[in-house]
């Protein structure tokens, strides 16, 4: 009995329990109703406490999980590529690493091997000059000759070379001859000619072919051309290859020293030689270029606006405003100046102001004008420079003879013919 009344207590606290929470479901801020993914809710700031009848909003809570998991997947998707690219650029500075490194390993290899081979004929030349063996002496000698930079085994082998050389020549014995018994008659001009020729000094061109070899590796190029040059007047046809190849390569070389040095006058005279024995298409700029530097400079005080053009084609055209380490652009703005003077002086004043302003807007490393004293000339040209609708003393508006002036920031017409070789 007691059983019964305890289960039915039981059943009764339940049902109690389930209508209580009904109730708070019906009258909670965030009321659902059924179930899936419509919901029935009421927003925290349209709840009014008390209200057990507020209206409720129905929110799509799937649609907000939808767009989250979008945005989740275009981040990674931004993550993933950024990873790519870096790997990539990774990728790539460990291509050029190796790239680089390899490079140097070849160079490197290529140096040790032309090292190894130079030690190599220097040890059998030694080999050579012990057993006299001359003929395979000279070919590996002509053979470390060519080789740049020459071995340093050379300076050593040439002079021993030289005195195995000389020394395995036969000397002469002289011959005893009969006294000359005087005569009345005094000899001939050609006989005391022939005679003298007879009892010259004999000169050892071999010597004097490997002296002359050893100042081109020793970089003595005007010593090795006087060689060469006194090996040609002995004998022309000694040889006559080896020694204009050597003549060609020494005057070659000492021209292009010149050029570099700026001593360019010397420089055009040996390139100018060069050419009788070789082909120096390598030194035909810097003859042209040269040509027109030193042409610019005798013009520029005879006819300046001939120098301003032959300068300017260096500077603008050739595009080297660096050059005899900026003396150019130095000689050009000097130029600049004389012919604004001279444009201002036959009253041309228009195209004197453009010359002025194109003076000072150089900069060179090193001016040899004041440019108080251009500023000053440009400001009073520019006074005297007619306006465009009013005629000048000469008859042309300014208009004119902007029209004849050079082009801006150069100052001189666009007339320059092609100069030289471009390669």
């Amino acid at each position: 009995m007691a059983f019964r009344y305890a289960s039915s207590a039981l059943i009764i606290g339940q049902a109690s329990a389930s209508v209580e929470h009904d109730r708070r479901l019906q009258y909670s801020p965030h009321l659902r109703l059924g179930t899936g993914s419509t919901r029935l809710t009421q927003s925290s700031g349209d709840y009014q406490p008390g209200n057990p009848y507020q209206p409720g909003q129905i929110t799509n809570h799937e649609g907000r999980h939808a767009s989250r998991q979008g945005l989740g997947c275009w981040l990674w998707a931004m993550v993933s590529f950024v990873c790519i690219v870096l790997a990539a650029l990774i990728a790539l500075a460990f291509a050029y690493a190796g790239w680089n490194s390899g490079i140097a390993v070849a160079r490197e290899n290529a140096t040790a091997t032309g090292e190894a081979d130079a030690r190599e004929q220097c040890q059998r030349i030694q080999d050579d000059m012990d057993a006299g063996n001359q003929q395979l002496l000279q070919t590996r000698l002509a053979y470390l000759l060519m080789m740049t930079p020459a071995p340093p085994c050379l300076s050593e082998i040439i002079p021993r070379a030289t005195a195995l050389y000389q020394g395995s020549q036969p000397t002469a014995i002289p011959q005893p001859t009969e006294p000359i018994q005087p005569t009345a008659t005094m000899p001939s001009q050609a006989a005391t000619a022939a005679a003298t020729i007879e009892d010259g000094p004999v000169y050892d061109l071999e010597a004097l072919l490997l002296e002359a070899q050893a100042d081109i590796v020793s970089q003595q190029y005007q010593r090795a051309v006087d060689t060469l040059d006194a090996i040609i007047a002995v004998d022309e046809s000694f040889q006559r290859d080896r020694v204009r190849e050597l003549l060609f390569a020494a005057l070659t070389s000492q021209a292009t020293g010149l050029f570099r040095s700026g001593r360019l006058s010397e420089a055009i005279l040996t390139t100018g030689r060069a050419e009788n024995y070789g082909d120096v298409e390598g030194l035909n700029y810097e003859r042209a270029v040269a040509e027109l530097y030193l042409r610019g400079l005798q013009l520029k005080i005879a006819n300046p606006g001939e120098a301003v053009r032959l300068l300017s084609v260096i500077v603008y055209e050739h595009r080297l405003g660096n050059y005899l380490n900026g003396q150019i652009m130095t000689e050009l703005q000097g130029a600049h100046r004389n012919y604004g003077d001279a444009l201002a002086f036959r009253g041309d004043h228009c195209r004197a102001r453009d010359q002025y302003e194109a003076a000072l807007a150089l900069q060179p490393a090193v001016t040899t004008i004041s440019r108080a004293t251009v500023t000053d000339k440009r400001d009073r040209a520019n006074e005297l420079c007619p306006a465009p609708n009013q005629t000048g003393a000469s008859g042309q508006t300014r208009t004119a003879a902007s029209n004849e002036s050079a082009p801006v920031g150069v100052g001189v017409r666009p007339t320059p013919a092609p100069v030289g070789q471009t390669g």
